[in-house]
């Protein structure tokens, strides 16, 4: 995503407990989505964390704009899948989407937490960082 290394912190080390917790709220607040049951909700909260603190963090940045584009992808998906639920196949596949949801949310969370980049894995990067509209 970043070209340049000075943008990323390439040490959890370097990254501070403030930007690493926004970073871990950035992904987990996804689960609003779980909590208010009403589409959209899921990107909701990685999208007000990213457009309030992406300027102060550059782990911010980066984790906030990931967990946002995933959520995104989460979404198109459970879009997609909804009318494959009156032909029965569609439920477990919309288990199968809310399941890897949860599971990678989890995992983003706690390395974000740790201060370390997570990149979540079949994600289509919609919402693209600011140095790459230049």
């Amino acid at each position: 995503m970043y070209e340049d290394a000075a943008h990323v912190p390439s040490q959890p080390e370097s990254v501070s407990a403030d930007d690493r917790t926004w970073a871990a709220a950035a992904h987990l607040s996804a689960f609003l989505g779980l909590i208010i049951q009403f589409p959209g909700m899921n990107v909701l909260g990685p999208l007000v964390i990213w457009l309030a603190r992406r300027d102060d963090s550059a782990h911010v940045d980066d984790q906030g704009l990931k967990a946002l584009n995933f959520q995104i992808t989460m979404a198109i998906l459970w879009i997609a899948t909804f009318p494959l639920v009156f032909i029965l196949i569609g439920i477990p596949l919309f288990w199968a989407i809310s399941i890897v949801n949860v599971i990678f949310v989890l995992v983003a969370g706690i390395q974000a937490a740790s201060g370390k980049a997570y990149t979540y894995p079949f994600t289509m990067d919609l919402v693209k960082p600011r140095d790459d509209l230049r």
